[in-house]
């Protein structure tokens, strides 16, 4: 359009060369605006024609359908610059982890907020707002993660900015709030918005650990590995991380497609309850790669273990199912 305004100008050009002024002027300023219409086409309608026609520019050419923008829209809608988040279920308070006193960390900082998943009204949690949830997951394992990978759909985590979980018996270090801060920011930025510290160990030598620390039976393990073998894109060498706690950004596409994917095989109950292998396959699958935290920012609470110092037998593939405790609120 652009090449072919031009030459008609060239010819009005010639053709009007012997009319009067006034002519020629009225031509030449109709072919001049044509002329100038199909440069402005050029630059400014290529995205809107290829948006018609179904192509996919680059991401540099059309930037204002970048996720990251919708991402940060809902960044600046949530109020709660951290939240923390644990679960705890059991058939008992007394069978189970004791949560840290955080009310000094929640009044130092109100834009900081503690969010306890558990099916127990009573523990005892100072400082934390309890969500109690009944799920229909036969395991009380399976239940407590829930709150762990999929947090995010709750309407309470949706006003939270970036989430750091930590198993129960665990709490936050006592470094300056500005450090959990700098931490939360750099998963934000990040592209897949989980950070993670590697495990030391391989994918197949935590199976060995976890028979070893009796934190699964020999059955769940041999169905688990003979699961994963079967699995067409399944890797032995992926890279396995620590899960007893962790960062990420609930509103991160990538992080969200992980956890999805995670719980669709978990939730199934159909081997181990340990969730490090199952999210090494994950991670591995999506090309996932989390970021390694600055600094170790959480510690256990050895007095506040339950559950048996973390052993576990045959019993606990059913001991949410045997179990008679309710909450007040079911899922």
């Amino acid at each position: 359009m652009y090449h072919f305004v031009r030459l008609l100008l060239l010819k009005l050009k010639r053709s009007f060369s012997g009319s009067t002024p006034f002519l020629l002027a009225a031509v030449l300023c109709a072919a001049t605006f044509a002329l100038l219409f199909a440069s402005s086409s050029r630059s400014n309608g290529t995205e809107n024609l290829y948006e018609t026609v179904g192509v996919v520019l680059p991401e540099k050419t059309i930037q204002r359908y970048s996720p990251s923008s919708k991402q940060t829209k809902q960044q600046q809608e949530r109020p709660y610059e951290i939240c923390f988040v644990t679960c705890i279920y059991s058939s008992s308070k007394e069978e189970a982890d004791q949560p840290a006193d955080v009310s000094a960390w929640q009044q130092a900082n109100p834009d900081f907020r503690y969010f306890l998943y558990t099916n127990l009204d009573d523990i005892p949690a100072p400082g934390w707002t309890k969500i109690t949830k009944n799920f229909k997951y036969r395991r009380y394992i399976t239940q407590s993660r829930w709150g762990k990978f999929m947090s995010w759909k709750d309407p309470e985590i949706q006003g939270c900015k970036t989430v750091f979980y930590h198993d129960g018996l665990y709490e936050q270090k006592p470094f300056p709030a500005q450090v959990f801060r700098a931490e939360a920011a750099a998963i934000r930025q990040s592209k897949f918005g989980l950070s993670q510290h590697p495990h030391q160990h391989s994918f197949m030598d935590e199976f060995a650990m976890i028979l070893q620390l009796r934190k699964d039976t020999q059955e769940n393990v041999d169905k688990a590995i003979n699961w994963f073998q079967a699995q067409p894109d399944f890797d032995s060498k992926c890279k396995l991380y620590i899960n007893t706690f962790f960062g990420f950004d609930p509103t991160n596409p990538y992080y969200q497609q992980a956890s999805e994917l995670l719980w669709s095989y978990y939730s199934q109950e159909m081997n181990s309850w340990r969730d490090q292998p199952l999210w090494c396959y994950t991670l591995d699958r999506l090309h996932v790669n989390p970021i390694s935290p600055g600094q170790v920012l959480f510690e256990p609470n050895w007095s506040h273990m339950g559950h048996n110092n973390h052993h576990y037998t045959a019993t606990a593939d059913n001991n949410a199912a045997n179990s008679n405790v309710t909450s007040s609120t079911n899922k």
